[in-house]
This record gives structure tokens, C-alpha cells and sequence, in this order.
């Protein structure tokens, strides 16, 4: 049932978001996802840490991406 519900594995997610697996690690770290068991990856996982990869990319403080980060997962999870 967790590979529906988080059908991404960690080579997926690098290779759509363009980084390595220490990055997304870094990433999950900093708390942008929590992953399934497995290190799996939902959707909105990735949208997230897709977002918080281009604000990083942006200069944007880390402060302040978390609150942007939260406004995307909460839209996500309407």
C-alpha cells in the first residue's frame, strides 16, 4: 500500500529535481519532507522539495522558506 501512496524512489526524485541523493538528504534534514519508509517520495513531496530547491537556488533565507514551503504543502493539501 506505501509504494501507491509514495510511488517515487530516491534515484526518481533525484533525477527530476537534477541533484544528488545527499542533496535531497540535506533537504530532508532541513525537514522540507518526511519520506515513507523506504526513503519514498509522494507528489506533493516532490513539488516540495522542488520548491524549496529553487528558493535555495533564489538566495532566499532559510526563515523564510520555511514559511513559503508551508504555504505550498497546506495549499497541497487541500
Amino acid at each position: 500500500m506505501a509504494i501507491f501512496s509514495a510511488p517515487f524512489s530516491m534515484a526518481q526524485a533525484c533525477e527530476f529535481l537534477g541533484v544528488t541523493e545527499l542533496q535531497i538528504e540535506a533537504m530532508i534534514a532541513r525537514g522540507v519532507v518526511l519520506p515513507s519508509r523506504g526513503r519514498r517520495f509522494t507528489y506533493q513531496d516532490l513539488v516540495l522539495l522542488k520548491a524549496a530547491q529553487q528558493l535555495t537556488e533564489a538566495g532566499i533565507p532559510d526563515h523564510r522558506q520555511t514559511s513559503a514551503l508551508v504555504a505550498v504543502q497546506n495549499s497541497l493539501s487541500l
